[in-house]
């Protein structure tokens, strides 16, 4: 399926940031505003086409860091800078900390979409991961 006809989750702005006092860009600690909670309670899907220039909606990201603590690694890498086939251009070349995509539809079967996001990422991109 074209990646624009995929159903992602979104968010209004208005609904995830309240009246505009808990906008922020960046980093920002866990423990103030609980913005999982305000995610689950307001998500919608909308295909992604249609949602990707939209600044009345957020697009909710699941992405987690992989850390080795006997290695004392974290897990990067860089993405393809020339592939053709290669579809998120904006990506290209450039170094990733970590694992994540959009929360799709396909997500929302069992539990909390944001975490089975996380899992089916962690699947999709890391060899060697076991079904759990």
């Amino acid at each position: 399926m074209n990646k624009n006809e995929r159903l992602i989750m979104v968010v209004e702005r208005e609904k995830l940031f309240g009246n505009g006092h808990d906008y922020f860009e960046g980093f920002k600690p866990d423990g103030e505003i609980d913005y999982e909670s305000r995610i689950l309670a307001n998500f919608t899907f909308k295909k992604r086409g249609l949602i990707e220039e939209d600044p009345s909606h957020k697009q909710p990201i699941a992405y987690c860091i992989i850390v080795n603590p006997v290695l004392k690694k974290v897990f990067a890498y860089q993405r393809p800078a020339q592939d053709a086939r290669y579809s998120e251009k904006r990506l290209q070349g450039k170094w990733s900390l970590g694992v994540g995509g959009h929360i799709e539809k396909v997500d929302a079967g069992n539990g909390n979409p944001i975490h089975a996001s996380m899992l089916r990422e962690l699947r999709e991109e890391v060899e060697g991961l076991e079904e759990n």
